[in-house]
């Protein structure tokens, strides 16, 4: 498990990852899903390109198991 940001500005809305849904439907709502793809030019393609040696990213084959929200202004950190 590891943790992965993914910075979305304000005229760039939506993270820009292509998911597919392996298992899922059943009763208990539990599923797997998977990042199928990148989509070009995307939030998640951006944060990939620019990422360094030390960053996580997401690509290919990930499978999310959960996502956060964390707003940022100003240098200050709201969650």
């Amino acid at each position: 498990t590891f943790r992965v940001e993914i910075p979305i500005p304000l005229d760039s809305p939506g993270l820009g990852i292509e998911l597919l849904e392996l298992e899922g439907g059943r009763e208990d709502g539990l599923g797997i899903v998977i990042v199928n793809d990148l989509v070009p030019g995307g939030n998640a393609q951006r944060a990939l390109d620019e990422k360094t040696a030390a960053q996580e990213t997401i690509m290919y084959g990930d499978s999310i198991s959960a996502a956060e929200l964390i707003l940022r202004r100003s240098g200050s950190t709201a969650e």
